[in-house]
């Protein structure tokens, strides 16, 4: 019996030695990854940091001489008007209108760029009333269209009201511009409350989720279904400026404030017979 006792003694000591040099090995390597990761998370935020001051700063360095070119260019028709030519106010129309697009283009710019860095209180928004705000300012462009904007009733959502504002803006503004050339755009907004059988193809955890899913339709131009994911990357375009004057960052803004949500966007088309965007935002979980 004491050999035997001796025996498991010793059996138990080697496992409990193994045993020790393995945790110990295992806590210095996890260790030495969390000093790893959180080197790298430090120079992450760092370079988001630098990111965001070099957006800020480009923006309004870039808007100063963008107003005073706009400004010059109206000073320079509105004096000397009798004395320009055709082709001199042909000019001075088209820098006037490329620094109004580049104008245009930074604010959007930018506007992508805080949706990124996120920092907006989750609030409950009511759709309806955002929807109005929407299309009252978007009133002018509507009426240039002859544009028709459906909108069915609207639920209240929990979320980031300024980004939800800017998702239907570009949504409409995306209808609106790439409609058909001398027929009214037609665009219908309608909600209702589904399950994740429409995004088992993405996971198939979401097959018990309930979500709300809001539609935007339009009878536009459409698009081949080969580029339904092309379209939300960030100055991407499928058409020349020449032919739209879409600047390829709406689309992307629509999928940033989306994902914020933790929801998903798919798009529809087809050539000649408009578009269909499907945005899924889940249902919280009583």
């Amino acid at each position: 019996m004491p050999r035997y006792f001796a025996a498991i003694f010793l059996f138990a000591s080697v496992i409990i030695f193994i045993s020790f040099l393995v945790i110990f090995k295992e806590y210095r390597q996890r260790s030495q990854y969390q000093k790893q990761l959180e080197q790298k998370m430090l120079e992450v935020n760092t370079y988001n940091m630098e990111l965001e001051q070099i957006a800020f700063a480009t923006s309004h360095d870039l808007q100063e001489p963008l107003r005073r070119i706009r400004t010059f260019s109206d000073r320079l028709v509105w004096k000397y008007h009798d004395q320009l030519n055709d082709e001199g106010k042909m000019i001075l129309s088209r820098i006037d209108f490329s620094a109004r697009r580049m104008q245009g283009l930074i604010e959007d710019l930018m506007n992508f760029t805080n949706l990124v860095r996120g920092g907006e209180q989750l609030s409950v928004v009511d759709a309806d009333q955002l929807l109005q705000s929407v299309v009252d300012y978007l009133k002018q462009d509507i009426e240039i269209k002859k544009a028709t904007i459906h909108i069915g009733q609207m639920p209240s959502i929990t979320g980031f009201e300024k980004q939800l504002y800017l998702m239907f803006k570009a949504l409409i503004d995306n209808g609106l511009k790439f409609s058909k050339p001398g027929i009214p755009p037609v665009i219908t907004i309608q909600c209702v409350q589904t399950t994740g059988e429409e995004l088992a193809h993405i996971d198939n955890k979401l097959l018990k989720k309930t979500f709300i899913r809001i539609s935007v339709q339009d009878n536009g131009i459409g698009f081949s279904n080969e580029f339904s994911q092309k379209i939300f990357l960030i100055f991407q375009r499928l058409h020349s400026e020449s032919d739209y004057e879409g600047k390829g960052i709406g689309l992307a803004i629509v999928e940033r404030v989306v994902t914020n949500h933790n929801g998903y966007v798919l798009a529809s088309a087809q050539i000649d017979k408009g578009a269909l965007f499907n945005l899924y935002f889940p249902v919280p979980e009583s």
